[in-house]
């Protein structure tokens, strides 16, 4: 595998479109960019003077907030650290506080899991530790600059959903093919041939013992292109040429982030089912205080604040930097801290799957939800029953039943935005990239 693979397909390549209605780099000259010299407010001080938490709210922070001084800053400073907020102990990630506490939760957890195993073995200093951290804070804070000059509206309702729409069409027309009588197909092999990316060939087959090993392996090191390629862009060049925690921190990111997200149980049929259960269930909890008032409001929202990608500004009176925070990102990083890493720890290697019955009866649960969110009066003018609806949706639910094609959808949307937010990566390889710093590989 060569890093000429990185290069993205040209449906990957920008597209001409309209003016848009929202253009994220207006962000730039309303959001200053937060550099580690400049003082932040403490997150637990925001929290507690907007609202109280909860009990059970109250004892995940405590937890988490324990968890990052423990790991990684376990030793004390003048005084004690434990009356330091974290943001006072730790380099910014973000502009956020309550996104970087996410964060450094999920970094706490790698490093507790995938470092301190055998570091820690070796010596008790916490300079190897802290070189990480500041490794993957000059990561975050690059990201952030380059993120505020991406037009996030038309990534995540133009872009995007053509994506999910090719998925779903190349399911169908891959599951009718191997309904067509007297031909014998693959679907998985139909669905790749429409779709097709470089990580997830060649297409398990059974009958091909090697197969599936072979594409386990591409497409390993294909996320290790991707993250290699990308601290070849970000990382100051002091950092890029030390070899040892440059490869530490690709590994960490290839495989135990993306690999146990993308390349494991997330791309599960079950899995993703579970999960527009949940995110149902939160809308409904949402909506439903909504639609009991008796005044009806006009909503002049933009679509990025009516979906939570950008906070109400409203007669918001605190700070610029704390009304801008993007919701959807606190909402994000806080389900892969939860899902992917839960009870703050790395979930076990290979978690038994749900049976085949137990599937099914997921799948039922999530149609049950999604059918409950359309009025009876709808299902009557439609001239169907509620459970006609909802077998209906089961129906459809299928198109996210397959791990393998589920992963297709999933690298692409990656690859999407790796381009947008890194354009370098869509023009030159990871060789070409080292080059340019003055790095041989």
């Amino acid at each position: 595998m060569t890093h000429a693979l990185l290069k993205p397909p040209t449906t990957l390549q920008p597209r001409p479109k309209a003016n848009p209605t929202f253009s994220s780099a207006s962000l730039d000259t309303q959001t200053p960019f937060r550099t580690p010299q400049q003082s932040r407010p403490s997150s637990e001080n925001s929290q507690s003077s907007s609202r109280k938490p909860s009990p059970v709210e109250n004892t995940s922070a405590r937890a988490t907030t324990a968890l990052i001084r423990r790991v990684l800053c376990p030793q004390p400073t003048t005084g004690s650290n434990e009356a330091q907020p974290i943001e006072d102990l730790l380099p910014p990630l973000t502009s956020s506080n309550d996104v970087d506490l996410q964060l450094y939760a999920i970094i706490a957890i790698v490093v507790k899991e995938t470092i301190y195993s055998w570091y820690g073995k070796i010596t008790s200093d916490q300079t190897f530790v802290e070189e990480v951290v500041r490794i993957i804070a000059h990561c975050t804070t690059g990201l952030e600059g380059r993120l505020r000059k991406v037009d996030i509206e038309s990534l995540t309702f133009d872009e995007i959903p053509e994506l999910v729409e090719n998925h779903i069409s190349a399911y169908r027309i891959s599951h009718d093919a191997a309904r067509t009588p007297g031909i014998i197909v693959n679907p998985r092999a139909v669905y790749h041939a429409l779709n097709p990316h470089p990580a997830l060939s060649p297409v398990p087959d059974p009958s091909f013992g090697t197969s599936a090993t072979q594409q386990s392996r591409n497409e390993a090191d294909y996320r290790q292109l991707l993250v290699q390629g990308a601290l070849a862009i970000l990382l100051p060049t002091e950092d890029l040429e030390n070899t040892c925690l440059r490869t530490l921190v690709a590994d960490v990111i290839a495989e135990t982030i993306l690999g146990r997200s993308i390349g494991g149980r997330v791309c599960e049929g079950w899995f993703v089912w579970t999960r527009i259960t949940k995110l149902v269930i939160a809308v409904q909890a949402q909506l439903n205080p909504r639609t009991t008032g008796e005044e009806i409001e006009v909503d002049t929202r933009s679509r990025l604040e009516k979906f939570g990608l950008l906070s109400e500004r409203g007669d918001d009176t605190r700070p610029a930097t704390d009304g801008r925070r993007s919701a959807f990102s606190e909402v994000f990083w806080r389900f892969l801290q939860t899902n992917l890493f839960p009870h703050n720890a790395l979930p076990p290697p290979s978690p038994d799957p749900p049976t085949a019955e137990q599937q099914m009866e997921i799948r039922r649960r999530c149609a049950e939800a999604l059918s409950a969110l359309f009025p009876d009066i709808l299902h009557r003018a439609a001239g169907l029953s509620r459970e006609d609806v909802v077998k209906e949706v089961e129906s459809d639910l299928d198109v996210w039943g397959d791990a393998y094609m589920n992963k297709h959808l999933s690298y692409q949307i990656l690859d999407l935005v790796i381009v947008r937010v890194l354009p370098e990566m869509g023009e030159k390889g990871v060789k070409e990239l080292m080059e340019a710093r003055g790095i041989g590989i």
